[in-house]
Protein backbone atom coordinates (compact mmCIF):
# COMPACT_ATOMS: atom_id res chain seq x y z
CA UNK A 1 0.00 0.00 0.00
CA UNK A 2 1.26 3.26 -0.72
CA UNK A 3 2.26 5.69 1.94
CA UNK A 4 -1.16 8.68 2.61
CA UNK A 5 1.28 11.16 2.79
CA UNK A 6 2.79 10.27 -0.64
CA UNK A 7 1.38 10.87 -4.25
CA UNK A 8 3.84 8.17 -5.84
CA UNK A 9 6.12 5.60 -5.09
CA UNK A 10 8.30 3.77 -7.31
CA UNK A 11 10.53 0.86 -6.06
CA UNK A 12 12.87 -1.30 -8.34
CA UNK A 13 11.67 0.00 -11.52
CA UNK A 14 13.78 -1.35 -14.22
CA UNK A 15 13.51 -1.03 -18.35
CA UNK A 16 15.47 -3.00 -20.70
CA UNK A 17 14.95 -3.83 -24.41
CA UNK A 18 15.47 -7.10 -26.68
CA UNK A 19 18.11 -7.01 -28.91
CA UNK A 20 20.60 -9.52 -30.77
CA UNK A 21 23.04 -9.71 -28.29
CA UNK A 22 20.22 -10.08 -25.27
CA UNK A 23 18.43 -7.53 -23.67
CA UNK A 24 19.95 -4.07 -23.04
CA UNK A 25 18.48 -2.33 -19.78
CA UNK A 26 18.29 1.49 -20.00
CA UNK A 27 16.68 1.93 -16.63
CA UNK A 28 17.82 -0.02 -13.32
CA UNK A 29 16.72 0.15 -10.34
CA UNK A 30 15.31 3.37 -9.70
CA UNK A 31 13.60 4.02 -6.82
CA UNK A 32 11.44 7.12 -5.68
CA UNK A 33 9.05 9.33 -3.80
CA UNK A 34 6.53 11.87 -5.03
CA UNK A 35 4.56 13.80 -2.48
CA UNK A 36 1.37 16.30 -3.64
CA UNK A 37 1.98 19.53 -3.96
CA UNK A 38 5.89 19.43 -4.66
CA UNK A 39 7.93 19.15 -7.55
CA UNK A 40 10.56 16.35 -7.81
CA UNK A 41 13.30 16.89 -10.10
CA UNK A 42 15.14 14.30 -12.16
CA UNK A 43 18.23 15.15 -13.90
CA UNK A 44 21.08 13.75 -15.93
CA UNK A 45 22.69 13.70 -19.47
CA UNK A 46 20.74 12.96 -22.64
CA UNK A 47 20.44 9.28 -22.39
CA UNK A 48 21.12 8.58 -19.07
CA UNK A 49 17.58 6.91 -18.86
CA UNK A 50 15.45 10.40 -17.12
CA UNK A 51 12.20 10.19 -19.98
CA UNK A 52 12.29 6.08 -20.22
CA UNK A 53 11.34 6.08 -16.68
CA UNK A 54 9.03 8.08 -16.63
CA UNK A 55 7.18 6.88 -19.77
CA UNK A 56 6.41 3.85 -18.12
CA UNK A 57 4.29 5.80 -16.06
CA UNK A 58 1.78 6.80 -18.82
CA UNK A 59 1.95 3.22 -20.05
CA UNK A 60 3.61 4.95 -23.36
CA UNK A 61 7.27 2.78 -24.10
CA UNK A 62 6.98 0.55 -26.97
CA UNK A 63 5.19 -2.71 -27.23
CA UNK A 64 8.59 -4.66 -27.09
CA UNK A 65 9.74 -2.77 -23.74
CA UNK A 66 10.37 -5.28 -20.64
CA UNK A 67 9.31 -3.75 -17.22
CA UNK A 68 9.91 -4.81 -13.73
CA UNK A 69 9.40 -3.32 -10.22
CA UNK A 70 6.71 -1.43 -8.46
CA UNK A 71 5.36 2.10 -8.93
CA UNK A 72 1.92 2.97 -6.80
CA UNK A 73 -0.06 6.04 -7.43
CA UNK A 74 -2.64 7.45 -5.38
CA UNK A 75 -5.72 8.94 -6.47
CA UNK A 76 -9.28 9.29 -6.11
CA UNK A 77 -9.04 7.53 -2.81
CA UNK A 78 -7.42 4.80 -4.11
CA UNK A 79 -3.73 3.14 -5.36
CA UNK A 80 -3.15 2.07 -8.95
CA UNK A 81 0.11 -0.10 -9.67
CA UNK A 82 0.99 1.68 -12.94
CA UNK A 83 3.47 -1.16 -13.62
CA UNK A 84 0.59 -3.93 -14.00
CA UNK A 85 -2.04 -2.28 -15.95
CA UNK A 86 -3.23 -2.80 -19.62
CA UNK A 87 -3.69 0.02 -22.33
CA UNK A 88 -7.25 -0.28 -21.92
CA UNK A 89 -6.87 0.75 -18.38
CA UNK A 90 -4.15 3.38 -18.92
CA UNK A 91 -6.56 5.12 -21.89
CA UNK A 92 -8.56 5.94 -18.80
CA UNK A 93 -5.96 7.15 -15.98
CA UNK A 94 -4.12 9.51 -18.81
CA UNK A 95 -4.79 12.78 -18.43
CA UNK A 96 -7.55 11.79 -15.84
CA UNK A 97 -4.95 11.16 -13.38
CA UNK A 98 -1.46 11.44 -15.02
CA UNK A 99 -0.59 13.69 -17.73
CA UNK A 100 2.63 14.83 -19.45
CA UNK A 101 4.08 17.99 -20.53
CA UNK A 102 6.59 17.19 -23.41
CA UNK A 103 9.63 19.24 -24.29
CA UNK A 104 8.47 20.80 -27.70
CA UNK A 105 5.00 21.92 -27.88
CA UNK A 106 4.53 21.85 -31.70
CA UNK A 107 4.90 18.65 -32.08
CA UNK A 108 2.50 17.88 -29.42
CA UNK A 109 0.10 19.91 -30.37
CA UNK A 110 -2.25 19.04 -33.82
CA UNK A 111 -1.39 21.55 -36.40
CA UNK A 112 -4.57 21.47 -38.17
CA UNK A 113 -7.07 21.86 -34.92
CA UNK A 114 -7.56 24.94 -32.95
CA UNK A 115 -5.61 25.07 -29.97
CA UNK A 116 -9.01 25.49 -27.72
CA UNK A 117 -10.53 22.58 -29.42
CA UNK A 118 -7.77 20.25 -28.39
CA UNK A 119 -8.31 21.37 -24.70
CA UNK A 120 -12.06 20.93 -24.71
CA UNK A 121 -11.48 17.41 -26.78
CA UNK A 122 -9.43 15.96 -23.63
CA UNK A 123 -11.73 17.56 -21.32
CA UNK A 124 -14.68 15.83 -22.86
CA UNK A 125 -13.07 12.88 -23.00
CA UNK A 126 -12.42 12.19 -19.29
CA UNK A 127 -15.35 14.22 -17.76
CA UNK A 128 -18.08 13.67 -20.55
CA UNK A 129 -19.50 17.05 -20.31
CA UNK A 130 -21.17 18.59 -23.03
CA UNK A 131 -18.79 20.58 -26.06
CA UNK A 132 -20.07 23.94 -24.77
CA UNK A 133 -18.95 23.27 -20.63
CA UNK A 134 -16.02 21.65 -21.83
CA UNK A 135 -14.92 25.18 -23.41
CA UNK A 136 -16.14 27.40 -20.25
CA UNK A 137 -13.52 25.07 -18.36
CA UNK A 138 -11.12 25.35 -21.26
CA UNK A 139 -11.42 28.91 -21.59
CA UNK A 140 -11.08 29.52 -17.62
CA UNK A 141 -7.84 27.41 -17.81
CA UNK A 142 -6.22 29.69 -20.61
CA UNK A 143 -7.06 32.14 -18.01
CA UNK A 144 -5.27 30.13 -15.01
CA UNK A 145 -1.98 29.37 -17.25
CA UNK A 146 -2.55 33.71 -18.15
CA UNK A 147 -2.90 33.60 -21.81
CA UNK A 148 -3.61 36.89 -22.96
CA UNK A 149 -6.68 37.04 -24.57
CA UNK A 150 -8.04 33.26 -23.34
CA UNK A 151 -11.50 33.54 -25.72
CA UNK A 152 -9.53 34.49 -28.80
CA UNK A 153 -6.41 31.74 -28.15
CA UNK A 154 -9.23 29.54 -27.82
CA UNK A 155 -10.19 29.64 -31.67
CA UNK A 156 -6.26 30.09 -33.34
CA UNK A 157 -4.32 27.43 -34.29
CA UNK A 158 -0.79 26.19 -33.04
CA UNK A 159 1.63 28.52 -35.73
CA UNK A 160 0.03 31.73 -34.35
CA UNK A 161 0.67 31.14 -31.07
CA UNK A 162 4.30 32.30 -30.14
CA UNK A 163 6.27 29.29 -28.54
CA UNK A 164 5.60 30.33 -24.92
CA UNK A 165 2.10 30.74 -25.61
CA UNK A 166 1.82 27.43 -26.96
CA UNK A 167 3.77 25.71 -23.78
CA UNK A 168 0.98 27.61 -21.71
CA UNK A 169 -1.69 25.49 -23.73
CA UNK A 170 0.38 22.35 -23.23
CA UNK A 171 0.12 23.31 -19.11
CA UNK A 172 -3.68 24.06 -19.32
CA UNK A 173 -3.81 20.57 -21.43
CA UNK A 174 -2.02 18.42 -18.69
CA UNK A 175 -3.86 20.18 -15.83
CA UNK A 176 -7.59 20.64 -16.77
CA UNK A 177 -8.80 17.40 -15.75
CA UNK A 178 -6.86 18.01 -12.39
CA UNK A 179 -4.35 14.69 -12.24
CA UNK A 180 -2.87 13.97 -9.42
CA UNK A 181 0.63 13.99 -11.31
CA UNK A 182 1.99 15.59 -13.86
CA UNK A 183 5.25 14.98 -15.70
CA UNK A 184 7.11 17.59 -17.35
CA UNK A 185 9.84 16.68 -19.79
CA UNK A 186 12.18 19.71 -20.30
CA UNK A 187 9.24 22.34 -20.60
CA UNK A 188 11.12 24.80 -20.90
CA UNK A 189 13.95 23.49 -23.28
CA UNK A 190 12.73 25.33 -26.63
CA UNK A 191 11.93 28.93 -24.93
CA UNK A 192 14.45 31.65 -24.64
CA UNK A 193 15.59 32.21 -20.24
CA UNK A 194 12.85 35.01 -19.58
CA UNK A 195 9.89 33.24 -21.03
CA UNK A 196 11.73 29.99 -19.18
CA UNK A 197 11.36 31.26 -15.84
CA UNK A 198 8.17 32.63 -16.37
CA UNK A 199 6.76 29.46 -17.75
CA UNK A 200 8.49 27.55 -14.60
CA UNK A 201 7.26 30.19 -12.05
CA UNK A 202 3.46 29.24 -13.39
CA UNK A 203 3.65 25.30 -12.90
CA UNK A 204 5.06 25.76 -9.70
CA UNK A 205 2.06 28.03 -8.55
CA UNK A 206 -0.07 25.60 -10.05
CA UNK A 207 1.39 22.46 -8.26
CA UNK A 208 0.78 24.47 -5.13
CA UNK A 209 -2.64 25.77 -6.05
CA UNK A 210 -4.14 22.46 -6.86
CA UNK A 211 -1.77 20.24 -4.65
CA UNK A 212 -0.48 18.29 -7.64
CA UNK A 213 2.85 16.71 -7.60
CA UNK A 214 5.15 17.14 -10.56
CA UNK A 215 8.71 15.48 -11.86
CA UNK A 216 10.16 17.85 -13.11
CA UNK A 217 12.47 16.11 -16.16
CA UNK A 218 16.20 18.20 -17.16
CA UNK A 219 19.55 18.02 -17.75
CA UNK A 220 19.42 21.67 -16.50
CA UNK A 221 20.85 21.36 -12.56
CA UNK A 222 20.81 25.10 -11.94
CA UNK A 223 16.91 25.59 -12.98
CA UNK A 224 15.83 22.13 -11.05
CA UNK A 225 17.10 22.94 -8.18
CA UNK A 226 15.48 26.58 -8.11
CA UNK A 227 12.17 24.52 -8.08
CA UNK A 228 12.27 21.19 -6.78
CA UNK A 229 12.55 20.32 -3.43
CA UNK A 230 14.18 17.07 -3.92
CA UNK A 231 16.34 15.71 -6.66
CA UNK A 232 17.28 12.53 -8.45
CA UNK A 233 20.67 12.17 -10.45
CA UNK A 234 20.63 9.77 -12.96
CA UNK A 235 23.68 8.54 -15.42
CA UNK A 236 23.52 5.49 -17.62
CA UNK A 237 20.05 4.45 -16.05
CA UNK A 238 20.92 4.39 -12.67
CA UNK A 239 19.67 6.73 -9.52
CA UNK A 240 23.54 7.69 -8.51
CA UNK A 241 22.54 10.11 -5.83
CA UNK A 242 19.33 11.80 -4.47
CA UNK A 243 18.60 13.84 -2.03
CA UNK A 244 17.47 17.49 -1.52
CA UNK A 245 18.03 20.12 -3.96
CA UNK A 246 20.29 22.12 -1.26
CA UNK A 247 22.03 18.78 -0.50
CA UNK A 248 22.52 17.79 -4.07
CA UNK A 249 24.15 21.45 -5.01
CA UNK A 250 26.04 22.28 -2.28
CA UNK A 251 27.12 18.66 -0.25
CA UNK A 252 27.28 16.23 -3.81
CA UNK A 253 28.18 13.13 -2.83
CA UNK A 254 28.96 10.83 -6.09
CA UNK A 255 31.37 12.52 -8.58
CA UNK A 256 29.37 12.50 -11.22
CA UNK A 257 27.09 14.55 -9.73
CA UNK A 258 30.02 17.22 -8.79
CA UNK A 259 30.85 16.72 -12.19
CA UNK A 260 27.34 17.93 -13.55
CA UNK A 261 27.86 21.04 -11.33
CA UNK A 262 31.13 21.63 -12.49
CA UNK A 263 30.23 21.91 -15.98
CA UNK A 264 28.28 24.76 -15.44
CA UNK A 265 29.04 27.52 -18.22
CA UNK A 266 30.16 30.74 -16.55
CA UNK A 267 30.06 33.95 -17.89
CA UNK A 268 33.43 34.78 -15.30
CA UNK A 269 35.77 32.79 -17.88
CA UNK A 270 34.52 33.67 -21.31
CA UNK A 271 37.28 32.63 -23.96
CA UNK A 272 38.34 29.80 -21.89
CA UNK A 273 37.67 26.15 -22.98
CA UNK A 274 34.28 24.95 -21.36
CA UNK A 275 34.57 22.10 -18.72
CA UNK A 276 33.01 18.79 -19.54
CA UNK A 277 32.35 15.72 -17.94
CA UNK A 278 35.12 13.75 -18.58
CA UNK A 279 37.48 16.34 -17.32
CA UNK A 280 36.09 15.13 -13.79
CA UNK A 281 35.33 12.02 -14.32
CA UNK A 282 38.78 10.20 -16.08
CA UNK A 283 36.78 6.91 -17.04
CA UNK A 284 34.93 9.01 -19.35
CA UNK A 285 35.68 9.36 -23.28
CA UNK A 286 37.31 12.62 -23.88
CA UNK A 287 34.47 15.07 -25.23
CA UNK A 288 35.40 17.49 -28.12
CA UNK A 289 36.94 20.60 -26.92
CA UNK A 290 34.23 23.82 -27.39
CA UNK A 291 34.99 27.33 -26.05
CA UNK A 292 33.34 30.16 -25.93
CA UNK A 293 35.25 33.05 -27.68
CA UNK A 294 36.53 36.69 -25.79
CA UNK A 295 35.73 38.92 -29.12
CA UNK A 296 35.15 38.91 -32.53
CA UNK A 297 37.37 39.95 -34.87
CA UNK A 298 34.47 42.30 -36.29
CA UNK A 299 35.25 43.94 -39.91
CA UNK A 300 33.00 47.41 -41.34
CA UNK A 301 31.36 45.32 -43.86
CA UNK A 302 27.30 45.88 -43.12
CA UNK A 303 25.84 42.48 -43.69
CA UNK A 304 22.42 43.83 -42.91
CA UNK A 305 21.09 46.49 -41.89
CA UNK A 306 17.13 47.20 -40.09
CA UNK A 307 15.88 50.72 -39.75
CA UNK A 308 12.53 51.72 -37.57
CA UNK A 309 11.27 47.95 -38.55
CA UNK A 310 7.14 47.69 -37.38
CA UNK A 311 5.00 45.01 -38.21
CA UNK A 312 1.25 45.38 -37.99
CA UNK A 313 -1.21 42.40 -37.91
CA UNK A 314 -5.22 42.81 -39.27
CA UNK A 315 -7.70 42.50 -36.56
CA UNK A 316 -11.21 42.72 -37.35
CA UNK A 317 -13.40 45.59 -35.92
CA UNK A 318 -16.71 45.42 -33.45
CA UNK A 319 -18.40 46.88 -37.58
CA UNK A 320 -18.45 45.38 -40.62
CA UNK A 321 -15.82 46.70 -42.99
CA UNK A 322 -14.01 48.50 -40.61
CA UNK A 323 -10.45 47.09 -39.53
CA UNK A 324 -8.09 47.56 -36.87
CA UNK A 325 -4.32 46.68 -36.71
CA UNK A 326 -2.43 44.97 -33.61
CA UNK A 327 1.28 46.01 -33.53
CA UNK A 328 3.84 43.30 -33.02
CA UNK A 329 7.01 44.85 -33.86
CA UNK A 330 7.49 48.53 -33.06
CA UNK A 331 10.30 50.55 -34.72
CA UNK A 332 13.02 48.10 -33.98
CA UNK A 333 16.94 48.85 -35.58
CA UNK A 334 20.05 47.03 -35.86
CA UNK A 335 22.68 46.17 -38.25
CA UNK A 336 24.97 43.31 -38.35
CA UNK A 337 27.96 43.45 -39.43
CA UNK A 338 30.94 40.79 -41.01
CA UNK A 339 32.42 38.56 -38.44
CA UNK A 340 29.91 39.28 -35.48
CA UNK A 341 27.35 37.97 -34.06
CA UNK A 342 24.22 39.24 -33.20
CA UNK A 343 21.64 38.07 -29.94
CA UNK A 344 17.97 38.95 -30.13
CA UNK A 345 16.14 37.65 -27.06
Amino acid sequence: MLDSDLLLTIQHLSVSFPSSNGDIQVVKNLSLEVSPGEMTGIVGESGSGKTLSMLTLLGLLPGEAKVSGEAHLYADGKTMALTRLDESSFQKIRGRHISMIFQEPMTSLNPVMKVGSQVSEMIVQHTGCSQSEAMKTAVQWFQEVKLPEPETCYHKYPFELSGGQKQRVMIAMAMCCNPALIVADEPTTALDVTVQKTVMDLLSDLCMKHNTGLILISHDLALVSQYCRNIYVMRKGICVESGSAANICHKPQHPYTAALLQCRPSAAFRGQRLPVISDFLPEEVPAPVASVPDTYAAKEEVVISVNTLSVFYPKNGMFAGKQITQPAVKDVSFELKSGQTLAIV
